[in-house]
This record gives C-alpha cells, sequence and structure tokens, in this order.
C-alpha cells in the first residue's frame, strides 16, 4: 500500500490497533474452544485427529499453496502419529481382533508416512472406507464450516510455548 502511495498515518494506526485488538479475540477462541472440548472429554489431540479426518481435502489444497510445516507443525504431526499408533495397541491390549489386517496395514502406513514426513497429516491420500462413509452425510456441512483463515490456529498443539507458537 505506501507503494501505491495508499498507506497513510492513520492507516498505520489503525492496523496496529487491529493486531492489538486481535489477541483478546484470538485468546477468547481458544479458551472458548478447549473448554467445549474439556466438557467431552475431548482432548487437543484428538481434536486435531478428527479436524484433519474431517477436513482432509480442504488440507491437501491448502498444501499446494502454504509449506507444510507452516500449516501443521512438526509436533502436532508426532501427536497425530501418536493417535494412530494408539489405534493399533488398543484392540490388541483389550485382546480383541476387530481391527481387519487390512486396516491394521494401513494404519501402520500412514504412521510411516508421517514420520518420514511423506504426509503432513494422516490420510492425505484418502481416509479409509469406513471413516469416509461416517463423514459422508456431513460433507456439505462440513464444507461450510471450514474456514481457512484458522487452520493454523485449529492445528496447534498443548501451548509448548506462549500463544502455542512454535514446535
Amino acid at each position: 500500500m505506501e507503494e501505491q502511495g495508499e498507506l497513510s498515518m492513520p492507516d498505520i494506526i489503525d492496523g496496529f490497533k487491529s493486531a492489538i485488538g486481535f489477541g483478546p479475540g484470538f485468546l477468547n477462541l481458544m479458551k472458548t474452544r478447549n473448554n467445549a472440548l474439556a466438557e467431552v472429554g475431548m482432548g487437543l489431540g484428538e481434536y486435531s485427529y478428527i479436524y484433519v479426518l474431517a477436513y482432509g481435502d480442504q488440507l491437501s489444497s491448502l498444501l499446494e499453496e502454504i509449506s507444510r510445516d507452516r500449516l501443521i507443525k512438526p509436533r502436532t504431526r508426532r501427536e497425530l502419529a501418536q493417535i494412530l499408533f494408539n489405534q493399533l495397541s488398543a484392540p490388541a491390549a483389550q485382546g480383541s481382533n476387530g481391527v481387519s489386517s487390512d486396516l491394521r496395514a494401513a494404519v501402520q502406513d500412514e504412521i510411516v508416512a508421517l514420520d518420514s514426513g511423506a504426509h503432513a497429516f494422516p490420510w492425505q491420500d484418502g481416509l479409509p472406507p469406513p471413516v469416509e462413509a461416517s463423514l459422508a452425510p456431513f460433507e456439505d456441512r462440513l464444507d461450510e464450516l471450514f474456514c481457512e483463515a484458522t487452520v493454523r490456529f485449529e492445528l496447534r498443539q498443548k501451548n509448548k510455548n506462549p500463544g502455542g507458537f512454535g514446535d
């Protein structure tokens, strides 16, 4: 704007005020989200996993525009891989054979893809059929609710650093 002669002192002051005003709104959004998750007994890792399942197509499109580590931090990717690992471990710990060998192999492949950096998030190449079927009735509504501007905030994990920024 400055190069085009459109940036004035009032514009700079208004921009600064907007930036300062962003903080309380952002903190309120995160507090509201975290309280809602706590009320239903869900952690941020589980939320992130469901988020990437629900918005995988949109996230894949964003990967073409945004670097993978700016979209989904390595720490978040590790937590998503841990959730997949937990999926493999849970049936074994319960003595259940309820997970098909094909699905077990697919989950193992996803863990390797996340750990190696081949995937930015789980199921990047497509959801397992049972998950895809469970989300299908909500596809249109999820598309309406997707907000590109909040993606990077939604996928921040456990505020390791002030504001949850960084790895």
